[in-house]
C-alpha cells in the first residue's frame, strides 16, 4: 500500500505522541488524499431537489462542480437551461479567452470564495454542454472572474438550475475558434 517509515514506540513518552509523529501525519494524508480521489471518481454526489422547471442542488465538500453536473443534465435529460450559484471552492480553475490566439489562458486557485457563478446549457454533439463563468474572491477581498474550468467545492457549493423546454446546439465557430449557439 504506502511505504510509511516506521516509529519505534520506545521512543515516545506517551501514547499520544504518536498521533503528533511525522510518520503519522504523512499516512494519514495519503489515506486522506487516496480518499478524495476516490469520491471524486465516483462522481454524481451531489443533493438535488426540484420545484416546478428549477433544481435547487447543493454541491458537497470535495467533489467536482461541473463534470457532476453535466453527468446531472444528462441524467435528467435537460438540454436548455441557465443557472446561478454561489459556496466556496477548495480549488478553481478559470480563464480568459484569447480571440487573437483562439485559446484559453487558465489560472488557478486555491482556498477562495465563489461569489457568483453564471452559466447556461446547450447541446454540442447531441451531448449537454456547460457554458459558465465565475467571480471569486480570496481572503483580501480581491474579486478574479473568467471562463470557469472546473472546481472543486469547499463546504459546499449552491446552484439554482432553471431548466427551458426546448433545445438549442452550438456550432463551431471559423471566425472565432469557439462552439457558438446555432440560433
Amino acid at each position: 500500500m504506502y511505504d510509511v517509515p516506521s516509529v519505534r514506540p520506545t521512543a515516545l513518552r506517551n501514547p499520544w505522541e504518536i498521533l503528533k509523529s511525522k510518520a503519522l501525519r504523512d499516512a494519514r494524508n495519503l489515506w486522506f488524499l487516496s480518499k478524495k480521489k476516490d469520491r471524486l471518481k465516483k462522481g454524481l454526489k451531489m443533493k438535488h431537489k426540484k420545484i416546478g422547471d428549477k433544481y435547487f442542488i447543493r454541491i458537497k465538500k470535495g467533489d467536482k462542480i461541473i463534470q457532476p453536473l453535466t453527468e446531472f443534465l444528462t441524467k435528467n435529460k435537460i438540454d436548455l437551461a441557465h443557472f446561478h450559484g454561489l459556496g466556496a471552492l477548495l480549488e478553481v480553475e478559470i480563464g480568459f479567452y484569447s480571440l487573437k490566439q483562439k485559446k484559453y489562458h487558465l489560472k488557478k486557485y486555491k482556498d477562495i470564495e465563489a461569489v457568483c457563478i453564471l452559466g447556461n446549457v446547450t447541446l454540442l454533439n447531441n451531448k449537454p454542454f456547460i457554458h459558465s463563468h465565475i467571480v471569486i474572491s480570496n481572503h483580501k477581498n480581491h474579486a478574479y472572474g473568467g471562463h470557469f474550468k472546473e472546481g472543486i467545492a469547499a463546504g459546499t457549493i449552491e446552484i439554482v438550475l432553471t431548466e427551458i423546454k426546448g433545445k438549442i446546439s452550438r456550432k463551431f465557430n471559423a471566425d472565432t475558434g469557439l462552439n457558438l449557439w446555432d440560433v
